[in-house]
């Protein structure tokens, strides 16, 4: 949950139903004589007197269905259908008023935007030992359920330690003969303009799982299911990548526990369109209509208008590895769309004082505002302080890997000596570096540092350097090589023995096993440290990586080291201890961490984990793929303080690299890793210098970029290609950035409103197409930037390329006017304002402009800017001094005679 101890000022409203004459004691008697259907007698369902003992004397699971028929016509009969509108017991509204929540004396609720109901709640449903409990009193509308006994409701306040003041109401309900309690409250945080529905199980529950987990099956993962869920859920939706695994191995879109449980709304805009991630990576995917929900595998559902305006987000707000936003939903006809929230269906048993929250929050400037806006509040929760980049190697020097990809991704070789020994390739890799004036801080290791089986997803044996491979050892390696090393931990083999870790660690460390598993590419069986000696492995681990030389920690294979493994799917809270164990040992140690192929739920646990400041956004590198199109996912890591990786890339044509480039600028733009894997004497260096300075600091923008809302839209009214934006904050400026790949409309265009944070409408600005020849010192203003507004678009048309050439892009910076100065920047560099770069920025006494920057001793940095009394651009620049500091001055005696 939440941190923050909640205080309860509760106000009792007497809101109980009435229930005179002995109602609720009837009803109990009702429910413990229920006899049990046929379909159960068969499969031996442990049975007392004939009495079904469900709830607090919990029974092995089994596989039965409970209809109505199975219901006695006493309990049918004494649910009298209601006669009579349900009454208005609680109503919290958004601060303008335009967003609100409505709960109703039937326990049923409602979510409007301007007036209109777009949401609609389901009743609360519970399902323990095999049958559904659910609070739906008319039985003419009751299915497959018994009816939960409702024990009252109260209104009341409390303070959040982050978040504020909030109200609550909240539902009182018990279950079976031993009453066994639990609620559900609604909450409204008005400085946050944030609902909260929160699941309440002082006493716990058990039994609450679908089926016994068979840790003997062996899964596997296929299009064919993704093109099975696609069908069940009525979806017809865009990828950012084909076929991404969903529903693999064991996951599911299951809930034992259905609060909130959402159907689309009877005045929900009939152009209404959702958004959201699914599975590895956490691939965008959008469409038409409600829907969106992705179970295990899925994460935060944007729901918005058809001109992607008012917006809506569902998401888990904790509990992010044991909750989900379903969509196979309990009571939801055969091919209607819903999400339903709470404990996923291979949870076992809730804890006492389990609980789990979901929220609701509102944007009325679209997909993207609103995605960030609950961001905001999702940290501020949790109080996330993410690894500052002082500590962050990973995402503030320039880089070269050993990844999958690169041209020197061993474990992929037969021979992985072919070349030499990797201690002697890089050795040589870094001499050409020196000898090219290019600074790499730290290089990245991959599946084949320690002992391997490459069948296996190349999983590992030991966390112990191969000495054939590197005879000095990694430690010796660093040193040598002059640069530190991020060290990759993917799968862990089933024969795994913690060989490499200090000899009093090892006794502690245990290993749980994962179920068998067959993919097209690798098949086996893998462990994982328990959760029980997590804390002792990761401790142990992170302190020997950092005597060894590393900079960093990067974690592969997150959705493999969750869904397949039983104590993880069904045991509340394993999966958060193994990744809080690891984030603290990163801590300890000041070692950022790298989430890779993670799934949604992962980059939303990663607001209680610190250590991790950069997720990979994208697929693996190969030459010619779309690795690079990382903008929606980002759009996910930036909400939540994230820096986003587009992985390695290559730059040598002779190796295939014709997109190097692209891929190089969304490297940058990305805010993450920057790192290139060339062959040795292959790369194109005048590449890779324009992604940092001359001491191989990146030179990024404020934070990575994603696309405009318009991209979500329908095809007739997104753009013609991929746009994005990005911006960097100097001061209180704002310098924005667009890249258009592919754009095939001449008249495709953006407007300022498209941008994000949308500009002041006071504020002007001049657009210019980045490494556009006209935009050089000397050269017309007039021939080189337009002038951007509200009223005056900026095209950004690029054209499609012919197959098999390289992709057509290009980059815009907007530029503000600043008392008639316009600075367009450093535009050697990818980014060419930038926050990494620029210190400050200030008006000087009697008019002109200071430009502060930072970079290497003895480096020179220039700069072009745009003057109120010149119609040609001009470049200044400065030398860095001994301090990393010097000024670029621009006054208007510079302009004279020109």
């Amino acid at each position: 949950p939440p941190p923050g101890r909640i205080v309860y000022e509760e106000r009792e409203r007497g809101r109980d139903r009435e229930r005179e004459g002995g109602e609720l004691e009837r009803r109990t008697k009702l429910e413990e004589n229920i006899p049990r259907p046929p379909a159960c007698v068969a499969s031996g369902f442990a049975m007392k007197s004939g009495v079904l003992p469900v709830l607090g004397l919990f029974v092995p699971l089994v596989s039965c269905s409970w209809h109505s028929s199975n219901l006695p016509s006493s309990l049918e009969a004494s649910e009298g259908v209601r006669n009579h509108q349900p009454s208005l017991l609680w109503q919290k509204s958004t601060q303008d008023g335009k967003g609100s929540l409505s709960v109703y004396s039937d326990r049923s609720y409602k979510v409007h935007v301007g007036g209109k109901t777009w949401l609609e709640g389901s009743p609360v449903a519970v399902h323990v030992s095999s049958v559904w409990f659910c609070d739906e009193e008319d039985a003419s509308k009751r299915s497959e359920c018994y009816q939960l006994q409702f024990d009252g409701s109260k209104e009341s306040k409390g303070v959040h330690d982050t978040l504020g003041e909030y109200d609550e109401f909240v539902l009182s309900y018990s279950m079976g003969k031993n009453k066994v309690p639990f609620s559900v409250a609604f909450q409204h945080f008005p400085e946050a303009d944030l609902f909260l529905f929160e699941q309440r199980f002082p006493k716990g529950l058990a039994g609450v799982h679908f089926k016994d987990w068979d840790g003997k099956q062996k899964l596997t993962s296929t299009n064919a299911q993704h093109h099975e869920f696609l069908v069940a859920t009525g979806q017809k939706d865009t990828f950012t990548v084909k076929w991404p695994d969903i529903n693999q191995f064991q996951s599911n879109g299951k809930v034992s526990v259905q609060f909130p449980c959402w159907k689309a709304g009877a005045e929900l805009p009939g152009d209404s369109r959702h958004l959201t991630w699914v599975g590895r990576f956490a691939v965008t995917r959008w469409g038409e209509g409600f829907g969106g929900a992705g179970g295990q595998e899925g994460g935060p559902v944007v729901l918005f208008d058809g001109k992607a305006r008012d917006s809506i987000v569902m998401s888990n707000f904790d509990n992010f590895k044991t909750s989900i936003l379903g969509y196979d939903c309990f009571g939801v006809k055969k091919g209607e769309n819903a999400i339903c929230a709470g404990p996923h269906a291979h949870i076992k048993q809730l804890p006492a004082g389990f609980k789990t929250s979901t929220s609701l929050s509102f944007s009325w400037a679209g997909p993207t505002d609103a995605m960030y806006q609950f961001g905001s509040s999702l940290q501020k929760a949790h109080s996330t302080n993410r690894m500052k980049d002082d500590k962050d190697i990973l995402t503030t020097k320039l880089s070269y890997w050993t990844d999958n990809g690169g041209y020197y991704a061993w474990y992929k070789y037969d021979d992985i000596l072919q070349e030499g020994t990797p201690a002697d390739v890089l050795q040589k890799l870094s001499q050409e570096f020196v000898q090219n004036d290019i600074r790499v801080h730290y290089y990245q290791l991959d599946a084949y540092w320690f002992d391997f089986e490459r069948a296996n997803s190349n999983c590992k044996k030991n966390v112990q350097e191969q000495s054939v491979l590197f005879p000095e050892g990694l430690a010796g390696l660093s040193e040598s090589i002059k640069g530190k090393l991020l060290l990759y931990d993917g799968p862990t083999c089933a024969s795994f023995v913690p060989d490499g870790l200090p000899e009093e660690d090892k006794a502690e460390i245990s290993l749980i096993y994962s179920n068998p598993y067959n993919l097209s590419w690798a098949e086996g069986q893998m462990a994982q440290v328990s959760p029980q000696s997590s804390e002792k492995f990761f401790s142990s681990l992170m302190a020997t990586f950092k005597q060894k030389g590393a900079a960093g920690y990067e974690i592969d294979f997150m959705d493999f080291n969750f869904l397949l493994f039983k104590d993880f799917q069904t045991q509340v809270g394993a999966s958060h201890a193994w990744l809080a164990a690891m984030n603290r040992g990163a801590v300890a140690n000041d070692l950022p961490i790298q989430y890779c192929m993670p799934l949604p739920s992962d980059i939303l646990e990663s607001v209680l984990h610190n250590a991790v400041t950069n997720v990979r956004a994208s697929h693996d590198y190969q030459v010619g793929t779309d690795n690079w199109n990382i903008g929606p996912t980002s759009l996910l890591h930036g909400a939540l303080g994230l820096k986003s990786s587009k992985d390695n890339f290559q730059t040598a044509v002779k190796n295939g690299a014709i997109n190097a480039k692209l891929n190089a600028l969304v490297a940058t733009l990305s805010t993450g890793p920057v790192g290139f894997s060339d062959e040795l004497g292959t790369a194109q260096y005048d590449i890779i210098r324009r992604t940092s300075s001359k001491d191989g600091t990146l030179i990024r923008p404020s934070r990575c970029p994603h696309p405009i809302d318009r991209s979500y839209l329908s095809s007739d009214s997104s753009p013609s290609g991929h746009v994005w934006t990005t911006f960097s904050k100097i001061g209180e400026n704002l310098w924005y950035q667009i890249l258009a790949v592919e754009t095939s409309e001449p008249a495709e265009s953006v407007r300022m409103a498209e941008l994000y944070p949308v500009p002041e409408e006071s504020t002007t600005f001049i657009v210019w197409e980045l490494d556009n020849p006209k935009c050089a010192a000397g050269m017309a203003i007039k021939d080189c930037a337009k002038q951007f507004s509200d009223t005056k678009a900026a095209n950004i048309f690029t054209g499609n390329s012919e197959e098999g050439k390289p992709l057509n892009f290009k980059s815009w910076v907007a530029s503000p006017i600043i008392g008639g100065y316009a600075l367009l920047g450093e535009i050697s560099k990818f980014v060419p304002v930038s926050p990494d770069r620029i210190v400050s920025l200030v008006h000087a006494d009697g008019g002109g402009m200071d430009v502060q920057v930072r970079g290497s001793a003895g480096e020179i940095v220039e700069m072009l800017f745009v003057l109120p009394t010149s119609k040609l651009l001009q470049s200044e620049k400065c030398t860095v001094g001994e301090d990393g500091m010097c000024v670029i001055a621009v006054t208007p005696a510079q302009t004279i005679g020109m």
